[in-house]
């Protein structure tokens, strides 16, 4: 008798355990996401066909379990991490593009901006510049040709946005890089 009240508690221990797990996942998505993205919540779609993008249903759980991998590694983990979200992100604005989700995309596309820049700051702030400055370089300049590759999507605010992200990416140039 002991040993199902033993089995039951590790059962209701768990199932609390994932309970409260949602609930944290829940409101960290729901700290994380700005009003523009906001708007775009009615527009959410389950799919199953293709690859998850920011219009999935799912997405901002996605977004949570990479912000919680970025909290929980070290600093060169963390720079790494966010060079790779910076690529996913600029690829899914990419597709969205594609499908005519042209506001979707562009916020999208901030936001890889954004993770680019944070490892721009991680090599010259860490002094990682011998060992990450060439890559992070090459992936500015790939990211920049991307940006000009996007113009026809884009309209002249948000070509004006592009240019300053391009200006911004220019300016980095860890010494080692030279």
């Amino acid at each position: 008798m002991f040993k199902n009240h033993k089995k039951a508690y590790l059962w209701f221990a768990m199932g609390m355990s994932f309970l409260g797990l949602m609930f944290f996942t829940v409101s960290l998505v729901a700290t994380m996401s700005d009003n523009k993205m906001a708007i775009h919540e009615r527009e959410r779609k389950l799919y199953f066909d293709r690859k998850i993008l920011p219009d999935h249903l799912f997405y901002p759980v996605l977004m949570a379990i990479d912000r919680l991998e970025l909290e929980m590694s070290n600093s060169e983990e963390q720079t790494l991490l966010r060079m790779d979200y910076a690529g996913k992100r600029l690829e899914a604005a990419k597709a969205l593009f594609e499908q005519d989700k042209n506001e979707l995309a562009f916020i999208t596309l901030g936001k890889a901006h954004q993770y680019l820049l944070q490892a721009n700051n991680d090599i010259l702030e860490q002094s990682q510049e011998a060992r990450y400055g060439v890559f992070v370089k090459k992936l500015n300049q790939q990211f920049i040709l991307d940006y000009q590759e996007l113009a026809p999507y884009l309209s002249d605010a948000q070509k004006a946005t592009v240019d300053g992200m391009i200006q911004e990416l220019e300016v980095f140039n860890p010494k080692q890089v030279l």
